[in-house]
């Protein structure tokens, strides 16, 4: 039935907010405002706000807002009808009677009659599961560390393989086969046609039952896993006129009884039923989809009850490819507050199987290292894409700006690029081999003034200097490019000149044989200053023992570290007198992204600070 505006805003009007709200959370007034934590995520400062003069609520904190039509409907899982009568009914206010419809009255009754039956398989299910015929389903249940609370608490039931059992005993309690069609419980087929004579058999044979709850704990639907190697492994019960498995969520139910849950622990979106099962018997609230990828719509549900699930998918490589499809459908709900993140569970685990041995707290660690959807996405561009030439590095660039596109909240679609092209800069600037800067063992001695930019480029050319006097080796790989180097100290100028006569006249490329011709060119001295700079200290590999290619991929680290150094300051520069015509959020942040690279070349040469001050 549609209500009159006028009757909406009565009720709205009449109704004292932060009474119904009360009733869920403790609320404190702050002048003309109630004000408390917020009942649809987590938070530890009040950023809850109850308006009572204009009926409604907002959080700073998730963006939840709404009147007490929506409360109601977002914490007891009313539709919008029933929200307007238990509003109406709570402060006095008659509404008018229902015109009836035919139509209306008749798809009502129907679903009246399926969720009826539905019911009543469940309760047969579940006599099955506890008696004789269910013994071998019990054992596996056990098995899987689902105890008999857990059968009874998520009305688990069996199936057993006789085929006609479960439709002939609902026939008997006066539901028809029409119903029972209706609700996805049994086969219609016609056995003899020329008669219209049907064969009756039941859709679930010799499989454990999983009940398929909404959001008020009604049976709408069921999954099934068999017992009996059939495929497939699992099944679900058909679309019907109440179940909608791109809609509905296994576990809903569960929250809506344990609401309060969410506010210790991150509700975890898992693959399977058993998933499910045994995290809430762990402690860990959990939904699951029913056998189809994540929908939009899943989505949206999920968040009315944590503003920040993590995913939790099997540790192969369908589940690292079912998150990323999940992330990508995420992105255009995306706002301030409201997001996902992606736990990492090792290759062939899943929740069950780490709750099943016994590693609550290995699942209580990965939930609490559990990336960012960010990052999520980033490591997962990266994994699955080619790099290693500008052309695809220009690609992926291409690829995740248009990801991007997808998000509509302007602030989060800006944080989103800004993170990505920082992430890509430090990455190809500097090819991802910097460690950041730490500062957890800073010696408290003298200062040491962070080199300039000059400083890092002359350490850097000392290092490519070198490293092909101790491994003159590498001069079959790299003499072209040594020879271009833009060198400005003499002294390095000078060893340049005497390390490529040595290689053009074919003598042994051993440090002993180059050390005895820069003593015949009388460059020694150059030589020792160079040793006595403990260049070590900046580029392992200069240290003893270091492995062939340990030697070729640190003295090319270092070279393109050379080369992105030399263009650094001339890219500064252009950007700066661009942005003075163009403040676009995208020029900004590719200034943050240059100067976070600038604080990572810095970086290299602050290593080797703090470990002489050590």
């Amino acid at each position: 039935m549609r209500y009159h505006q006028t009757l909406l805003d009565q009720i709205r009007s009449t109704v004292v907010l932060s009474d119904f709200i009360s009733e869920k959370i403790s609320l404190r007034r702050q002048g003309q405002y109630h004000v408390g934590l917020c009942p649809f995520h987590h938070e530890k400062t009040p950023s809850f706000t109850v308006t009572n003069d204009k009926g409604i609520y907002f959080c700073f904190g998730c963006g939840e807002t709404g009147s007490v039509f929506d409360f109601l409907m977002k914490t007891k899982g009313l539709n919008f009808k029933e929200a307007v009568e238990e509003a109406a009914n709570r402060v006095g206010i008659i509404l008018p009677k229902e015109i009836h419809n035919p139509l209306e009255e008749k798809i009502e009754k129907e679903n009246l009659e399926i969720y009826h039956a539905l019911e009543k398989a469940m309760t047969w299910f579940q006599v099955q599961l506890q008696g004789d015929v269910g013994r071998h389903a019990r054992k596996y249940l056990e098995g899987r560390g689902v105890s008999r609370v857990e059968q009874e608490n998520f009305k688990l039931g069996f199936a057993p393989s006789s085929g006609q059992g479960l439709s002939r005993y609902l026939k008997e309690v006066g539901i028809s086969e029409e119903v029972l069609e209706k609700a996805g419980l049994i086969f219609l087929k016609n056995e003899f046609p020329k008669e219209g004579q049907k064969e009756v058999r039941d859709r679930f044979r010799g499989r454990i039952m999983f009940p398929i709850q909404d959001k008020k704990g009604r049976v709408i639907a069921f999954g099934a896993r068999t017992l009996t190697g059939e495929h497939p492994k699992y099944l679900n019960s058909p679309e019907t006129s109440l179940f909608h498995k791109g809609k509905s969520l296994y576990g809903v139910w569960n929250i809506m009884q344990n609401r309060e849950s969410l506010k210790k622990m991150p509700l975890m979106v898992v693959e399977g039923y058993l998933d499910v099962i045994l995290c809430w018997k762990e402690g860990f609230p959990a939904v699951a989809p029913l056998g189809t990828a994540l929908t939009e719509t899943q989505l949206s549900e999920i968040w009315r009850y944590s503003s920040e699930p993590i995913l939790c998918f099997d540790g192969d490589l369908a589940g690292q490819k079912a998150a990323f499809r999940a992330g990508e459908k995420a992105l255009i709900h995306l706002k301030p507050g409201i997001s996902l993140k992606v736990a990492h569970f090792p290759k062939g685990e899943d929740p069950a199987s780490l709750l099943e041995s016994n590693q609550k707290e290995s699942m209580a660690e990965l939930l609490k290292n559990a990336d960012g959807l960010d990052g999520f996405l980033w490591q997962y561009m990266l994994q699955e894409r080619r790099y290693d030439t500008p052309e695809h590095q220009a690609l992926l660039k291409k690829d995740l700006l248009k990801m991007l596109e997808g998000i509509l909240d302007k602030d989060v679609r800006e944080a989103y690029y800004y993170d990505m092209m920082t992430r890509f800069q430090n990455i190809f600037r500097g090819r991802g081999k910097l460690k950041e800067a730490s500062y957890k063992n800073i010696s408290f001695g003298k200062k040491r003034d962070l080199p300039s930019f000059f400083e890092i480029k002359k350490r850097q050319h000392k290092i490519l200097v070198a490293g092909l006097i101790k491994y003159p080796f590498l001069l079959n790989d790299v003499v072209d490019i040594f020879s271009t180097l833009d060198l400005e100290d003499p002294d390095l100028i000078k060893l340049r000149e005497v390390i490529l006569a040595y290689y053009e006249k074919n003598l042994p490329l051993e440090f002993s044989n180059m050390e005895n011709y820069l003593k015949e060119k009388n460059c020694m001295d150059a030589f020792l200053k160079l040793k006595n700079d403990n260049l070590f200290l900046y580029a392992s590999f200069l240290r003893e023992g270091a492995q062939i290619m340990e030697v070729k991929r640190g003295w090319r680290e270092v070279w393109i570290l050379a080369q992105e150094q030399k263009n650094l300051k001339h890219e500064e520069i252009k950007l700066l007198k661009e942005f003075e015509t163009n403040m676009s959020p995208h020029l900004w942040a590719e200034i943050q992204a240059l100067n976070i690279e600038k604080e990572s070349q810095k970086a290299f040469i602050r290593e080797g600070l703090e470990t002489e001050t050590d």
